[in-house]
């Protein structure tokens, strides 16, 4: 849905002049009679939280520029990729597009942002401003570009664990290896009346993140390190979807109907509380519960980051606490209004902003003040605390290959599972199959 959005109410803002293309943040009517065209993604729950944020921003940059904001929104991650080469080509497009990391490569291999410059930053208040990973060019650009792209907010992907059914297994602590890990699940299995120690969901589109934090804990990758070569027939890889598969089939920590599961039907066993824990989960999870028996009993700790059978890391590898990913706000190549579309990243990510995320749907904010108002909060202490510790996909036009592949071997692995047709040479089997699809996008 497209919304016009132009902004008659007045809106304090704590905005300074930062000068940059020879005037200053507040232009004082720079943009009367241009509107700027703006693509986000759909933010889901709750839809008035997009909206008020919409608004907020719009009405400050009106107010600020003269300018007023087109929004269009898009529904499905899906439909990145079709966006990217469709305005690649046509050269028409919004003048700013908001993605999430793994879709940056692709989007600059197609040449759709702006190289930023120096005065671009400086419009943006500085790229001091950024939590330093925020900005990593893993998460906002590629080795070779650097950043093309603002950080908006981060999601820091975290173990989500049930106090309640911890206190009633007896259970002190979160576990800090995969032994421990096994062994707390089955500790809560034993308590019986539907009750399970772990989430398990390879129905799901996108199953990859556990697998890819699991090989790469093994010192796996999907990649190699240049994102130029697939790398999923390691045998690292195939010992991550191994071990995640020995959850249902071999520990008998998961619900025996998991098998069908996607990440939507165990997110609802774990708010109604019959799930003890659950991997990489953002503290969006905490709007999942709400009004639900596990409100009030869900905290969040570390992943796991001592392997199966291990008693320290991987040699070579360092501790992963969790995963993290960001979305970002670009200004596209073919923009007439990069100066407009500057000043409004500037307004979408100064304080007032980023709060109105973080109250919404629970987000990490990107910028070190609005960390610091947050910092005493304990919804976010563990989740600001790993931010620095957490491993986020490479930088690849071929990464939505991987995630289609994945999806695809953990699908048909747990049809093997039902059929009893599971084994050790059906796991490679898959992998090589998916393989060889991923190395045809990266290499067309």
């Amino acid at each position: 849905m497209t919304s016009l959005v132009t902004a008659c109410q007045r809106m304090n803002t704590a905005d300074s002049s930062v000068t940059a293309y020879g005037t200053a943040l507040n232009c004082h009517g720079c943009g009367n009679g241009k509107t700027l065209h703006v693509l986000l993604n759909n933010w889901g729950t709750p839809p008035d939280g997009q909206i008020a944020w919409e608004k907020r921003v719009a009405a400050t940059f009106k107010k600020m520029t003269g300018a007023n904001v087109s929004y269009d929104t898009y529904l499905d991650v899906s439909q990145v990729q079709t966006t990217i080469d469709k305005d690649a080509v046509s050269q028409i497009g919004p003048d700013v597009f908001q993605t999430a990391n793994t879709y940056v490569a692709p989007a600059v291999a197609a040449g759709v942002f702006a190289k930023m410059t120096p005065d671009d930053w400086a419009l943006l208040g500085g790229k001091d401003r950024f939590l330093s990973r925020s900005v990593d060019s893993d998460l906002v650009g590629t080795p070779s570009t650097g950043p093309v792209m603002v950080p908006q907010w981060l999601n820091d992907n975290l173990l989500a664990y049930n106090k309640d059914l911890f206190n009633r297994a007896g259970i002190a602590r979160p576990p800090s290896t995969w032994d421990e890990y096994i062994q707390d699940a089955q500790k809560i299995t034993k308590l019986g009346h539907g009750i399970y120690g772990s989430d398990f969901e390879p129905l799901d589109p996108l199953p990859w993140h556990l697998v890819y934090l699991l090989a790469k804990e093994y010192g796996g990758d999907f990649l190699n390190t240049k994102g130029t070569q697939a790398t999923m027939t390691n045998p690292q890889v195939a010992k991550a979807v191994g071990f995640w598969f020995d959850f249902y089939r071999k520990y008998h920590i998961v619900a025996p109907e998991s098998i069908n599961w996607t990440a939507t039907q165990a997110g609802a066993a774990f708010a109604a509380g019959k799930i003890g824990m659950m991997t990489l989960q953002t503290s969006g999870v905490l709007t999942t519960v709400k009004g639900q028996p596990a409100e009030g009993k869900v905290a969040f700790a570390p992943m796991p980051s001592v392997p199966y059978g291990q008693t320290k890391p991987t040699p070579g590898v360092p501790p992963i606490s969790s995963e993290v990913f960001s979305w970002n706000l670009g200004v596209t190549s073919w923009s007439s209004n990069k100066a407009l579309a500057y000043r409004f990243i500037r307004i979408a990510t100064d304080d007032t902003s980023e709060r109105m995320l973080a109250k919404s749907y629970s987000d990490v904010p990107a910028t070190k003040s609005a960390i610091a108002a947050l910092k005493n909060d304990p919804t976010w202490t563990a989740f600001i605390r790993y931010i620095n510790q957490g491993v986020a996909a490479p930088e690849s036009i071929g990464w939505l290959a991987v995630e289609v592949g994945i999806g695809n071997v953990t699908a048909t692995l747990a049809r093997d599972v039902q059929n009893h047709n599971y084994s050790a040479g059906a796991v490679k089997q898959a992998l090589a199959k998916a393989n060889e699809q991923v190395q045809a996008a990266l290499h067309p």
